[in-house]
């Protein structure tokens, strides 16, 4: 997510991390495990004045298939 919206007009910063699983600070590994059970998530830092919150959803949704379970593009899991 951070190469797609690193490119956007508007956007300040980017910040993927994962989020609810039973890891402190978990591996890219151990996400892909289906393990631990952490989530990709992501914060945007971004302008108001070049993008809209509206137009950050669509770029999310141009990348995301949320009709595809646990895949993403290549990247396939929960």
């Amino acid at each position: 997510m951070d190469a797609v919206f690193g490119k956007v007009e508007g956007i300040k910063n980017v910040i993927c991390r994962y989020s609810e699983g039973r890891e402190a600070n978990p591996t890219y590994e151990q996400v892909c495990s289906g393990v631990i059970g952490d989530a990709e998530v992501v914060m945007i830092d971004y302008d108001e004045n070049n993008i809209s919150y509206e137009d950050l959803f669509d770029v999310f949704f141009e990348i995301y298939y949320s009709t595809q379970l646990n895949k993403r593009g290549n990247d396939i899991g929960t």
